[in-house]
């Protein structure tokens, strides 16, 4: 109990939000830092689910599949997906989780890093090569007259 209680503590000194979830996806711990990154105090926290962080029900049944195949088959899991704050934004995430067995049950262990700015460069690059190929395309037509 002494290691599981100190485990914890340092935890909460990590400087990345960790979210620990049971099979359902139910979130049964969270450190101060994902309190920080998704406006949600820690008691708001635990009443939620994987999927309330989903930005619509597609993207919820797909986090849902995901995590139920990582727990069923103990497979360690990395995903980029999009989050939705308390207050409604959107942010983008990496999330790694490991699964960890406790007590003869099985949870989530799951660090996350937000990378929206890194996403924002690369939507903006894929529009640039876009909007390239599109003039590329429109002056070789017009050269063809």
């Amino acid at each position: 109990m002494y290691m599981e209680a100190k485990g914890m503590e340092m935890v909460e000194l990590l400087p990345i939000p960790v979210l620990i979830m049971d099979e359902r996806g139910k979130f049964i711990y969270v450190n101060r830092e994902a309190e920080e990154a998704y406006g949600y105090g820690r008691g708001e926290f635990l009443q939620l689910f994987l999927t309330d962080l989903s930005i619509d029900e597609e993207d919820a049944a797909v986090h849902q599949k995901i995590l139920e195949f990582s727990l069923k088959n103990k497979r360690k899991r990395r995903l980029m997906r999009r989050h939705k704050k308390k207050d409604g934004s959107i942010i983008d995430v990496d999330i790694q989780w490991s699964i960890v067995e406790l007590q003869k049950k099985t949870y989530a262990l799951c660090c996350i890093r937000e990378i929206t700015e890194q996403q924002e460069v690369l939507r903006t690059y894929e529009r640039s090569i876009d909007l390239m190929a599109k003039i590329v395309q429109e002056l070789s037509h017009s050269t063809e007259v």
